[in-house]
C-alpha cells in the first residue's frame, strides 16, 4: 500500500514558495493583466459581440491569453525556469520545484475548471508528482468586468492549504491602459495578441 501524502512531506508551505517565486511574481501578474486586458481590449473594439459572451467563453478567451503571455514573459530562462506542455496542459516550473499553471479563481479561491481526473490529480500535487502544483489565477469583481485580486494558491485534496496575494496593479506591470491589440472581431476566431515584448527586467523592449 502506498503511503499518502502529507503536506510537511511533499508540498511546499507558503513560506517556501514565496522564496522560489519571489523574484517572478511580477512577471506573473504581468501574465494575468495581460491576458485579461485581452478579453478589455475585444470589449472595447466589438461591443456587440462581447455582450454575447458567457462568463465561460469569456474565462477561456482570458486562460489562453494568459498562458501565451506566459510562454513569453518565461521562455528563455532555462535551467531554472521552464515552459513544458504535457497531458494537455501547459505549466511553468521553476527550480524544479513549483509547477505553475493559471486560472480564473472564485470567490472562495477555488481554480474554475471542469472536474477531471487530471484536474483532480493536480489538486492531488500527483499530476507533476516530483512538484508543488500551484495555480496562479484572478478573482473578478462585483461588476464582473475587472480584476479584483490575483492569488497563488495552493490546494490540496479540496482543502486550501495557502495563498498569496500578488501585490500589483495593471499600472505597476503593463503601464497605464497598455492593452495589446486583438485582430478578428469574433472570440476564439483569427484572434492574434499582439504582445509588448519585455526583458526580463520587466522592461518594455
Amino acid at each position: 500500500m502506498e503511503t499518502p501524502r502529507f503536506f510537511k512531506d511533499g508540498v511546499l508551505t507558503s513560506e517556501d514558495a514565496r522564496e522560489i517565486l519571489g523574484p517572478h511574481m511580477r512577471g506573473t501578474a504581468e501574465c494575468v493583466f495581460g491576458g485579461f486586458d485581452v478579453l478589455l481590449n475585444f470589449r472595447d473594439k466589438d461591443p456587440e459581440h462581447y455582450v454575447q459572451l458567457s462568463p465561460t467563453t469569456c474565462a477561456g478567451i482570458v486562460h489562453d491569453a494568459m498562458v501565451a503571455r506566459a510562454a513569453q514573459v518565461f521562455n528563455g530562462m532555462r535551467p531554472e525556469v521552464t515552459v513544458i506542455e504535457a497531458l494537455g496542459s501547459k505549466v511553468i516550473t521553476f527550480y524544479d520545484r513549483v509547477a505553475l499553471r493559471f486560472k480564473k479563481l472564485s470567490a472562495n479561491l477555488k481554480p474554475r475548471n471542469a472536474r477531471t481526473k487530471q484536474q483532480e490529480e493536480f489538486s492531488q500535487h500527483t499530476l507533476w508528482p516530483d512538484l508543488t502544483n500551484l495555480t496562479a489565477g484572478y478573482r473578478l469583481d462585483a461588476t464582473g468586468q475587472e480584476i479584483r485580486d490575483m492569488q497563488i494558491v495552493c490546494w490540496y485534496y479540496g482543502e486550501l492549504l495557502w495563498n498569496i496575494e500578488l501585490p500589483y496593479t495593471r499600472e505597476d506591470v503593463l503601464g497605464a491602459r497598455q492593452v495589446p491589440i486583438v485582430d478578428g472581431s469574433m472570440p476564439g476566431v483569427g484572434v492574434i495578441a499582439k504582445l509588448p515584448l519585455f526583458d526580463k527586467t520587466g522592461t518594455k523592449e
